[in-house]
């Protein structure tokens, strides 16, 4: 909220379009690193640009533009980051933004951690706390408000058992499985996320970076 103040400035109409065009920026930049050997095959970004195209009717795209939300620029700070052969530190930095940004993203650096890419874990790490730090000492309140009480409220955007809610959260509140409830959460994203990250890790160890951050 505190980077995106300057941007009220602009307007609605210029914002909203500005938004939109960068949000489809990434998205295509994420394609383009997902299918770059689709294209080097072919010999032609004609390729690119079609699939790009497809990607803007999926529904995550599509709500993502329609809200105005951040959630193609974590994407891409993410496949920028850590979808690459090499560490580079400077690029995690993205990582750890992401993070202070949007929560989710801090799974990345568990990720980054696990596969023992320490300089890109450290660097991570402390952009999040540099601008987590700097955003409760701007807004103190808010932030504490935040993390301390809103955080923890997985109904606050809208009830968990909507059928749009797809995690594995919404599926089983759908289920009314009563006492169970609260168990079975914990052992499905328990056992989700065991699997999932190991499963990254060794795709990263047998050279399959953009993989590893899919399975992430």
């Amino acid at each position: 909220a505190i980077v995106l103040v300057p941007l009220s400035y602009l307007g609605i109409g210029p914002l909203a379009w500005g938004w939109d065009i960068v949000s489809c920026a990434a998205l295509f930049g994420c394609v383009g690193v997902a299918f770059g050997p689709l294209r080097r095959r072919l010999g032609s970004p004609v390729a690119i640009v079609v699939l790009s195209c497809l990607a803007l009717l999926a529904r995550p795209v599509y709500d993502d533009l329609a809200l105005g939300q951040v959630d193609m620029l974590i994407m891409g700070a993410a496949i920028f980051a850590c979808a690459g052969t090499q560490s580079r530190p400077w690029r995690a930095t993205l990582v750890g933004l992401a993070a202070a940004i949007k929560v989710v993203p801090g799974i990345l650096i568990v990720y980054l951690i696990l596969a023992r890419r320490w300089r890109m874990a450290w660097a991570a790490a402390g952009a999040w706390a540099a601008a987590t730090g700097l955003a409760f000492a701007l807004r103190p309140r808010a932030s504490i408000a935040y993390y301390g009480h809103l955080l923890w409220q997985p109904g606050r955007p809208g009830t968990p058992t909507s059928y749009l809610n797809q995690s594995l959260w919404g599926i089983v509140d759908r289920a009314r499985l009563g006492q169970l409830r609260v168990p079975m959460i914990a052992l499905l994203v328990g056992v989700v996320a065991i699997v999932g990250l190991a499963r990254a890790v060794a795709a990263w160890r047998r050279g399959r970076p953009l993989v590893a951050i899919v399975l992430v």
